[in-house]
């Protein structure tokens, strides 16, 4: 889901002699870019861009250093902007990158308390101010509540945004990218503070019927054709797949499986069911269309 453009990248290039969070903002995200596995800075002799198991995050690494090291002259928690809490964001996906996890979770619990400050959470928010700027608001909004569910799940740590605004107007949105992440958005809406708190063991009212009830929404939550880009489809069905399996998981955890019950995903063996359907969708796309979403990715597919 895009949250910048390149109208906006040229914008803030222009700005980085005279604004800090200007150059904090393109050297997080140059860093992102650098070093994040599966994106590769060269070029094939084809003039498309190449895939390797790296990029070059040595590089990347320094460029992290250094927008954290001129952010600390700026006030930005007294005084966020949108600027701010997308820095925060490619400083958690820096950091998630080079599994330094305690560092990611405070980047992105920064990322979405810099949102709240901002009220994106509000929907009274959007009522003024120009309707690009909001669009962006919205975007940035809806990509940190998917992203602090998917690491959630991932590192069981708690919640703090929920579905309390509109999702980005179709009309406003590039249609071949919006599509997608409306799927992806609906596919991590279940996961609340109810199945996290059960995920994480602070709380213990936990039924088969709601269980059974998440997965069968999870396996009707896509379309078997998906109007999308092939990374995007990529992301989809392997998070589909992912987040099938975390349901399963927390099934047998609170012991609501069975091996005689007529539903499959409240068996012992549904993974086995999980894992053919993963193999046969991913065998559809592409080796690249996989690869290009890096360590995020694969910590999904090794986890089904």
């Amino acid at each position: 889901m895009p949250i910048l453009d390149l109208k906006q990248i040229k914008m803030t290039m222009a700005e980085v002699n005279q604004s800090i969070e200007a150059y904090c903002l393109l050297c997080s995200l140059a860093a992102f870019v650098m070093i994040q596995p599966g994106i590769d800075q060269k070029h094939a002799s084809n003039g498309t861009c190449s895939v390797s198991p790296t990029a070059n995050p040595a590089l990347g690494v320094s460029l992290m250093e250094e927008a954290v090291r001129l952010r600390k002259l700026l006030d930005y928690v007294e005084s966020p902007s949108i600027t701010t809490v997308i820095t925060s964001f490619f400083l958690f996906g820096c950091s998630f990158g080079l599994n330094k996890q305690n560092t990611a979770w405070i980047h992105l619990r920064e990322a979405t308390a810099l949102a709240q400050l901002l009220g994106m959470q509000d929907e009274g928010t959007y009522m003024a101010g120009e309707s690009i700027e909001n669009s962006i608001r919205r975007r940035l909004f809806w990509l940190l509540f998917v992203t602090e569910r998917a690491y959630a799940l991932q590192k069981h740590k708690p919640l703090t945004l929920h579905a309390t605004i509109e999702l980005p107007f179709l009309d406003l949105e590039p249609r071949d990218t919006i599509t997608g992440f409306y799927h992806l958005v609906n596919l991590y809406r279940p996961f609340d503070d109810t199945f996290v708190g059960l995920w994480n063991k602070s709380r213990s009212d936990c039924s088969a019927f709601w269980l059974a009830q998440l997965q069968r929404q999870l396996s009707e939550a896509l379309p078997i054709y998906l109007n999308t880009s092939e990374s995007q489809a990529a992301d989809l069905r392997t998070s589909q797949q992912w987040l099938r399996t975390m349901v399963w998981q927390l099934s047998i955890a609170n012991g609501c499986l069975s091996s005689s019950s007529p539903d499959a995903a409240m068996t012992f063996t549904y993974p086995i069911e999980i894992a053919k359907d993963l193999v046969a969708l991913t065998g559809q796309l592409s080796q690249q269309s996989m690869e290009i979403h890096g360590v995020g990715l694969v910590s999904e597919t090794t986890s089904i």
